[in-house]
């Protein structure tokens, strides 16, 4: 329950800033060789759109969903879409081999995959195997 109301809070309050402070910048990422940002509103409209992507796909309450690429913005914003789901986020590290992601993926029952392209070829073989998961 806690979780619910931990999560249905942030939610909240991404919907409320979208509206009330639509170009404030919500997210920054100084990661890579350039710095993004990403507004309450830009925020807000991804998170909607990864709801939607995961729901177009069956992806429901209680299902995982697995991150496997390097810390990036894109990381609060499919947390924030599989929660609205009510879905789980199963995190990896990136050092891990596919044989071990394997394992991780099937323990977890993850359903569903976010990766990069630099990513792919280990979680296309990580997937391989894993009956939940859909490739």
């Amino acid at each position: 329950l806690m979780d619910l109301v931990f999560t249905n809070s942030i939610l909240k309050s991404v919907e409320e800033n979208a509206v009330k402070r639509p170009n404030v910048n919500a997210l920054y990422d100084e990661t890579g060789r350039d710095t993004r940002k990403i507004s309450y509103k830009n925020l807000h409209e991804q998170v909607k759109g990864t709801t939607q992507f995961l729901r177009d796909h069956s992806f429901c309450s209680g299902d995982r969903a697995g991150l496997y690429f390097k810390n990036a913005i894109e990381f609060p914003i499919l947390h924030l879409g599989v929660w609205t789901c009510g879905g789980t986020i199963v995190g990896v590290s990136t050092l891990i081999d596919a044989d071990e992601l394997r394992e991780l993926w099937i323990d977890s029952e993850t359903s569903v995959v976010f990766t990069t392209k630099h990513h792919l070829e280990t979680a296309i073989r990580a997937a391989s195997g894993c009956p939940v998961l859909r490739v």
